[in-house]
C-alpha cells in the first residue's frame, strides 16, 4: 500500500512541477493541495511525504466508511419497501 500512495504522490509532484501554469489552481485535488502546503507552508509541523501518505489513506478509509454506511442505508430502505409491498 505504501508504494501505491507514494506512486500517488510521485505522480502528482511531476506533474504539478512539468505542466501546471497559471491559473489551473483550481483544478489541484487534496494530493496537489497537500504537496503545494508540503513545498510553500510555513507550517509549525512540516508535511513530509509519510504524512501526505497517511493523510490520503485516512481519506480513502473514511469514504469507504460512508460509502458502505451508504449502502446499508439504501438495502435497509428497500428491505422496509418490499415488507410494506409484501403485507398489502
Amino acid at each position: 500500500m505504501d508504494s501505491v500512495l507514494q506512486n500517488l504522490v510521485s505522480d502528482h509532484r511531476d506533474k504539478t512541477s512539468d505542466t501546471l501554469t497559471f491559473g489551473e489552481e483550481d483544478r489541484e485535488d487534496l494530493v496537489d493541495v497537500l504537496l503545494r502546503l508540503q513545498k510553500n507552508g510555513d507550517l509549525e509541523h512540516p508535511l513530509s511525504d509519510t504524512v501526505v501518505k497517511a493523510t490520503l489513506l485516512v481519506c480513502l478509509f473514511n469514504n469507504l466508511c460512508k460509502s458502505s454506511k451508504n449502502i446499508k442505508s439504501y438495502i435497509f430502505c428497500r428491505f422496509v419497501d418490499d415488507c410494506l409491498i409484501q403485507s398489502k
